[in-house]
């Protein structure tokens, strides 16, 4: 016999497991989606040089190179991403290279606006947006200074493998780190045509 207390009844309480499991996917989309996700992208080539000491005094005094080694720069130009729909900041960035004997060395980083202004961390990012900025990462190398710049950036490419790659690492708000392994599209361009072309 149809029950029809019953049926009123099974109805109502799928109609509220119903609203419960949409209530329920709902706030995860929404967690999911406010959640801190910074994301770094390489933009275009990376350049490699070896800087005279003069030229670049800061990166020398950093990596502290002993006798026989030399320091070699490096720069990429970078895309941080915030995937949140909520705000986030850019506190601090590491990075490291792999060498041509193929092990990883952490890079003295600093952060550009672009290739002529220097960009102060921290870096406030509003909510599902990007952010451009250009990396320079210096480290020590076994070299000299022969060849002229021709030869110093020779070296400095030849210090990294064939087929280059950075590990990126950025601090954001509340303790969080974002790592990102990402090969580097090969370059000769110098720094000097990096810059005027920029």
């Amino acid at each position: 016999m149809f029950d029809i207390e019953s049926t009123k009844e099974a109805l109502s309480l799928g109609g509220s497991l119903l609203a419960l499991s949409s209530t329920a996917y709902f706030w995860l989309v929404r967690s999911n989606r406010e959640r801190a996700q910074l994301q770094v992208h390489l933009v275009g080539e990376h350049w490699g040089n070896v800087p005279l000491p003069q030229e670049d005094p800061e990166a020398y005094q950093r990596c502290r190179p002993g006798e026989g080694e030399v320091v070699a720069k490096y720069g990429v130009a970078v895309a941080t991403v915030n995937n949140s729909s909520l705000p986030n900041a850019l506190l601090k960035v590491r990075a490291w290279l792999q060498l041509a004997d193929d092990h990883w060395q952490e890079c003295f980083v600093r952060t550009w606006q672009d290739p002529e202004t220097s960009l102060q961390l921290p870096l406030n990012l509003s909510p599902l947006t990007t952010a451009g900025m250009q990396l320079t990462l210096s480290l020590k190398i076994r070299g000299d200074f022969d060849g002229g710049f021709q030869g110093r950036q020779e070296s400095a490419m030849k210090a990294l493998t064939d087929k280059p790659r950075v590990r990126i690492e950025l601090a954001a708000l509340q303790g969080k780190t974002f790592f990102s392994d990402l090969p580097m599209a090969t370059s000769d361009t110098s720094e000097e045509a990096y810059r005027s072309a920029a």
